[in-house]
């Protein structure tokens, strides 16, 4: 029965409800609150979120101005390593 499913689809909730593939709808919350009871958690579950600040437009045409000054100073617009957001 699986291999009717099994062909690489991409399922919304609803649908994977509805083909039984998941047992209820949900979001992030729901789940917390669900870990938290079938661990036997007490009152509100505390979860730890890793906040990674996004660059907004400014950030990302400082790094590009930063480069274009440093080509200008070095004479080179050779390749470069960069770790863009």
């Amino acid at each position: 029965e699986v291999y009717k499913l099994a062909d690489g689809s991409i399922f919304s909730g609803r649908q994977a409800y509805n083909y039984g593939l998941i047992d209820t709808l949900g979001g992030f919350e729901d789940a917390v609150r669900l870990a938290a009871e079938l661990a036997g958690i007490s009152g509100k579950p505390q979860t730890v979120k890793d906040f990674v600040p996004r660059k907004g437009f400014f950030d990302l045409l400082g790094g590009l101005l930063r480069n274009v000054g440093r080509a200008s100073s070095t004479g080179s617009l050779g390749p470069e390593i960069l770790y863009l957001y």
